[in-house]
């Protein structure tokens, strides 16, 4: 289109809608961020190697880790090596069908060895094909310790059941 000397066109087009979408677009976005940031379980999401896509900032904090530190890194060195293989093993469920696994492991945090309790989900392309895998943590050291305590009061108590027992059929 072409104007005379010292005039101009002007074309004007109604971008309401686009703007509208992009305004719910960073309201959600906020929202996601404060669910996820300021929530104490552990989020990560791994490639099916095992190399971190994302840590939440409560995952970063439990291993006194960068986010830096941690991405493009594989999970397996912060297991206890006596649970990886249990860890790897369950891991497997996540190939078939509801795609989800549950696992207890040790893990090497910033304070030391602690239990952490994992459900798993794994993410699957249009092909059906697991492309990745999300986790969601709770450290359960208290419960196992509880548990474990537990067991030694059990296995106390049936000892001095059983030295009574001996002393009674004694007599």
């Amino acid at each position: 289109y072409q104007t005379a000397p010292h005039q101009f066109a002007t074309v004007f087009s109604d971008i309401t809608d686009r703007k509208l979408a992009q305004d719910r677009l960073k309201t959600s976005e906020e929202k996601y961020r404060l669910l996820v940031e300021n929530q104490s379980d552990l989020i990560v999401k791994v490639d099916v190697e095992g190399r971190f896509l994302y840590v939440s900032p409560s995952y970063c904090q439990t291993f006194g880790k960068t986010e830096q530190d941690l991405l493009g890194q594989t999970f397996a060195p912060l297991v206890h090596e006596d649970d990886l293989p249990a860890t790897l093993q369950a891991m497997e469920a996540l190939y078939q069908p509801p795609h989800t696994c549950y696992l207890e492991q040790r893990a090497k945090t910033q304070v030391g060895w602690r239990w952490l309790a994992w459900n798993d989900t794994a993410v699957l392309n249009d092909r059906g094909e697991v492309v990745e895998i999300i986790g969601h943590g709770v450290d359960i050291t208290r419960r196992k310790q509880a548990e474990e305590e537990l067991w030694q009061l059990k296995e106390n108590l049936e000892q001095q059941v059983a030295e009574k027992t001996r002393e009674l059929q004694q007599r």
